[in-house]
């Protein structure tokens, strides 16, 4: 399991993570921003702010639509040896192949370590058509089950 935490990849990536029995062998700060981002829901401004803000004709200020992202990016370069780790909810094959490819390609097509879990098994990712998991710089790790004997 030490070749699974080792540096090597500028992004891991945590499908499913409701689901994932990897998520519980994360650094414990790492874990606490992954269990609080399961939960969070975006703060929007009020309608007074709003109305003060159209009067002032302040529009850089105003009230963006969020992203409709299913994933969470989580900085952890001094946490962990990697740079980010992405986590999602449960997706669609369809959704995982798109929605991975985005958020790959606007990080930069950085090399990739994924994570399978209980829904996203390793079988299960090399099927997919994503051209993140195509990468010659992505790797996916064991399933957990069958590497905790290494």
């Amino acid at each position: 399991m030490d070749s699974v935490f080792s540096k090597g990849a500028d992004l891991w990536v945590l499908p499913h993570i409701e689901d994932s029995d990897w998520r519980w062998l994360f650094e414990w700060s790492l874990n606490f921003q992954i269990s609080r981002s399961l939960g969070h829901e975006r703060a929007h401004l009020s309608t007074e702010a709003m109305t003060a803000l159209d009067l002032w004709e302040a529009t850089e200020f105003s009230d963006i639509e969020p992203s409709d992202s299913p994933w969470t990016l989580i900085g952890c370069e001094k946490l962990l040896p990697t740079k980010w780790v992405l986590v999602s909810r449960s997706l669609t094959p369809a959704q995982f192949e798109k929605e991975l490819d985005k958020a790959w390609a606007g990080l930069g097509k950085p090399s990739t370590r994924i994570f399978p879990s209980k829904e996203w098994t390793k079988q299960r990712l090399k099927e997919l058509k994503s051209n993140c998991l195509k990468s010659a710089h992505t790797e996916i790790a064991p399933d957990k089950e069958t590497s905790i004997g290494s």
